[in-house]
């Protein structure tokens, strides 16, 4: 069995997730987007560091792979005349392979001819949800299974995926959603987030500027929307100010952007951003300390780790970016039923 992934929110899913067995080693591929380092990047000085610290948490020891070239715009600048385009990576595989999502795209010819159970990246994983509303067990009870038979007979897939892995909640409301089932299943919560727990403590016992469990105030967890421009912030922000009051805003920049930008819409409230250094780390290493917070904003994977009561959504002033927001969790969206 050989454990493979790629970015450091990927890596930490797997590890937490208690399927990969201890005595594997998990081979750490490492990718340079070149596509406008300016604004996007993704990989960073401290990658090695931070993902070591991550398996090492859990148990676990790592391999690096690369770095490897890759092309990929965001999805709002990708064209038919700029394809994503990557170099292969150089890996040994087994018959029999755990590997995350994202990092299937990279290794499609390796892993021809074997047997793959595929871990989630993020809330991609629920994408196949997206057309089932509020029935989500239909698509694991009924039309998986065909459209797998289907689609091996009309793609060039080599590989047979023999269990898909799906994130969870705190609270166990995805499992209760799915249902049961061989091919698809959700990581227990109780383990998973115990696991998040460890390495959380773990990266703020190691530095300093991680630690946020000296927060007493009321947290409003913000995931900045790098898209959105300065004067729709603006617009999005105007009549927020009796929902935030006197509550700090926790603020983090998505790991692909070069630099945090704090829109000046979010610096008229009391704030505190992710220091530059971290925001390549996964937000739950973070949101573990700080088990009253709330969320505010739109959709992300981070709506996982908050219930719904705590959970404030609301749509930014810009119609195609909600749209690709909303089309990219709309996965999410069924199986919490929101």
């Amino acid at each position: 069995m050989t454990a493979i992934t790629t970015g450091l929110s990927a890596l930490l899913y797997m590890c937490a997730s208690g399927k990969v067995n201890r005595s594997q080693v998990i081979n750490y591929l490492i990718y340079d987007n070149t596509y406008d380092r300016s604004r996007f990047t993704s990989t960073f000085p401290n990658e090695k560091l931070y993902a070591t610290d991550i398996a090492n948490s859990l148990g676990y020891d790592i391999r690096f792979h690369g770095p490897y070239l890759w092309y990929c715009p965001p999805i709002y600048e990708r064209s038919a005349t700029s394809p994503i385009r990557y170099t292969p990576p150089d890996i040994e595989v087994g018959r029999l392979n755990q590997v995350s999502n994202n990092a299937l795209f990279f290794l499609g010819g390796v892993l021809a001819g074997t047997e793959v159970e595929v871990f989630p990246e993020g809330a991609s994983c629920f994408s196949a949800f997206s057309s089932l509303g509020e029935k989500p067990n239909a698509w694991v009870k009924q039309i998986r299974p065909r459209l797998a038979a289907i689609k091996s007979k009309f793609t060039n897939r080599r590989y047979v995926i023999t269990k898909s892995w799906l994130l969870t909640d705190r609270f166990g409301k995805v499992r209760t959603s799915i249902g049961n089932s061989f091919a698809v299943e959700a990581f227990d919560e109780r383990y998973f987030n115990s696991s998040l727990k460890t390495t959380s403590l773990f990266f703020a016992d190691k530095y300093k500027g991680l630690d946020f469990s000296h927060f007493t105030s009321k947290v409003l967890f913000h995931p900045l929307l790098e898209s959105l421009s300065e004067a729709n912030y603006e617009l999005w922000f105007e009549s927020m100010d009796e929902i935030i009051g006197d509550d700090i805003l926790l603020v983090k920049a998505k790991p692909r952007m070069s630099e945090a930008r704090i829109p000046n819409a979010v610096k008229r409230f009391r704030f505190v951003d992710v220091p530059n250094e971290y925001t390549k780390l996964p937000a739950e290493l973070i949101l573990e300390q700080l088990p009253n917070s709330r969320y505010f904003g739109y959709y992300s994977t981070m709506m996982l780790g908050f219930r719904e009561e705590l959970t404030s959504l609301f749509p930014p002033p810009d119609a195609s970016l909600q749209k690709i927001y909303d089309d990219t969790y709309a996965g999410l969206k069924a199986v919490l039923g929101i």
